[in-house]
Order: C-alpha cells, then structure tokens, then sequence
C-alpha cells in the first residue's frame, strides 16, 4: 500500500497545478489540499532499487467518497483506511507498505497534529 498521486510536475507546470491533475487523472477528484510539508529522502526500495526525491507532501480531505472515479490504467486498487486502523495495519505487517509511505506518514501525521489541520480518529 502508498499514498494516493505520486508523480512529477511536468516541464513549466507548478507542484500544485500538478497535484490537482493527477488527482484528477488518477481518482477524478478535486480538493482543497493543504501543504504539510518538503523534504529529501533516499530510501533502498527493495530488489537492489534506490529512490532519492524531493518530495512535496499535501492532504485534504474528501467530503464524498461516491465521487472517486478510478481510472483502471492509473489505479490497481484503492481503500479508505481510518487513522488508528491504518497504524496498526502497519505495525501489523509493515511489509504490505511502500518504503516511501512507511517514512513519509511519520512526519505527515505529525505535521497535521501540529498544525492543526484535521481531526484524527
């Protein structure tokens, strides 16, 4: 399991112009998103691949799950995960996650404590 809308901007395009795509391209949705953070890692991703990104991190919040329209050629599977079942699916099998969600959540979740900007269950 990953995050939803990984990508790259394309040439000329903001990070944010293209995070709006991509979640369109992807879910069909759109979203008031909200920057929690940015930051370099260079994680080993397994099979002898290393990822090394800048990566810009944001969230909203989706009032109506109804809306998503998965585009199969973008998407193999999707699911809504409550905060404290997400925890500890990880802590349960760890291996299930992508390298990049298991050391990315950490510091999401504690941006969103910190700032406030939604109310975890």
């Amino acid at each position: 399991m990953s995050n939803t809308c990984c990508s790259h901007p394309r040439p000329n395009e903001s990070i944010i112009d293209a995070i709006h795509r991509r979640l369109d391209e992807e879910l069909g949705i759109s979203v008031r998103l909200e920057k929690v953070n940015e930051f370099v890692y260079n994680l080993d991703v397994g099979g002898g691949l290393k990822e090394h990104e800048y990566n810009h991190t944001y969230v909203g919040i989706l009032e109506d799950r109804s809306a998503i329209k998965i585009d199969d050629s973008e998407v193999e599977d999707f699911c809504f995960l409550a905060h404290n079942i997400l925890i500890n699916r990880i802590k349960s099998e760890p291996s299930a996650f992508t390298p990049w969600f298991l050391f990315l959540l950490p510091k999401v979740m504690e941006k969103i404590q910190e700032n406030q900007l939604y109310e975890l269950s």
